[in-house]
């Protein structure tokens, strides 16, 4: 059975958000590690670039009911 042009939009903005989502877990774990301060400033960066991302994917159609993906993990990058 062929996807239409629709459903191959829907699947590649859900494998968008999955891709950050699981970026930002990956970065989480990773700031429970030992680390410097210059790795930590990195990895907190790069969570906020990937939560940014996620946020403009999520907000292109002007869905807001996944936004609870975007804000996954918020406030649990100090340690």
């Amino acid at each position: 059975m062929r996807l239409s042009e629709w459903e191959v939009k829907m699947d590649a903005r859900f494998a968008l958000i999955r891709v950050h989502d699981e970026s930002i877990r990956r970065y989480q774990r990773l700031l429970n590690t030992r680390l410097t301060d210059l790795e930590r400033e990195y990895i907190e960066s790069r969570i906020s670039e990937a939560r940014s991302t996620l946020q403009s994917i999520l907000e292109a159609r002007g869905e807001t009911r996944f936004r609870k993906i975007a804000d996954h993990g918020a406030g649990t990058t100090e340690c």
